[in-house]
């Protein structure tokens, strides 16, 4: 007498399933796949339209910072004195950024020559849990990691600070590249190693789900199969494992001293 009942997250990652109709099918066998698919239009556009709230939100808050330097500068030229410098230079960025908000658009949207639109729902996914709109150069940094890796191609590309590469390139490089056949891995100074592993463990602990594995290995740990089988289970369940450079330069010089005693 049980009853099978889809959840809305589970819904959610149905969108970036690629048997996504026919999951549903097996779960409620009367749900047809034209049905299957309408349910998945209308969770695209009720997701589109979630993520245009938190960006039409993002907008009228940085209005509302903007309009009270204005009428800082406004109450200054009453009382007959001049705007300070810096209050100039605020209004200057509170509406360079204002402006910058009021553009952003969803640069990951293809129209074919016939009109027809269409977009990557994981990235449209990890918008909406992160309640975030990529920006273009994110975006195309994505596609073109993507496409390199796939084409077995090697890539290096430096980010300034504050360009999103622990918090959004880094979780969706994680998502889009584990695909039950390829290992994931992410090296990082030491320091860095908790506040990543964080970091990932937040993205992918609801909605999206990911095991994060951490790679500990110094010249002094003995080399076993509990090592490659915790690679393997990182590959089958399409997670990422997370280490550091001495980690990495320690296994490649374990491996050698093995070999050299075969």
């Amino acid at each position: 007498g049980a009853e099978a009942r889809a959840s809305l997250d589970f819904v959610f990652c149905l969108l970036i399933s690629s048997a996504g109709a026919s999951d549903l099918c097996r779960l409620n066998p009367f749900v047809t796949e034209e049905v299957a698919d309408a349910l998945f239009d209308l969770v695209t556009a009720t997701v589109c339209h979630a993520t245009r709230i938190g960006q039409t939100n993002r907008c009228i808050a940085e209005a509302d910072a903007l309009r009270r330097l204005l009428r800082q500068g406004a109450a200054a030229a009453a009382a007959g004195q001049t705007p300070r410098d810096d209050l100039v230079n605020n209004v200057g960025l509170r509406a360079e950024a204002l402006a910058e908000l009021l553009r952003t658009g969803r640069h990951y949207v293809r129209v074919a020559a016939d009109g027809s639109k269409s977009l990557d729902p994981r990235l449209l996914l990890f918008e909406f849990i992160h309640n975030i709109l990529l920006r273009k150069a994110q975006v195309e940094l994505i596609a073109e990691f993507v496409r390199k890796v796939r084409a077995g191609d090697p890539l290096v590309k430096q980010m300034l600070m504050g360009g999103g590469k622990t918090t959004v390139i880094s979780p969706i490089l994680s998502l889009m590249l584990g695909d039950g056949k390829s290992l994931v891995v992410q090296m990082m100074p030491p320091a860095l190693l908790e506040q990543t592993r964080a970091t990932l463990r937040s993205a992918f602990s609801s909605i999206i789900r990911k095991r994060v594995f951490t790679l500990s290995f110094d010249r002094s740990a003995e080399a076993s199969w509990a090592v490659v089988d915790k690679l393997r289970s990182a590959i089958a369940h399409r997670g990422v494992v997370l280490c550091t450079s001495t980690s990495v330069k320690s296994v490649q010089l374990r491996l050698l001293e093995k070999l050299d005693v075969l």
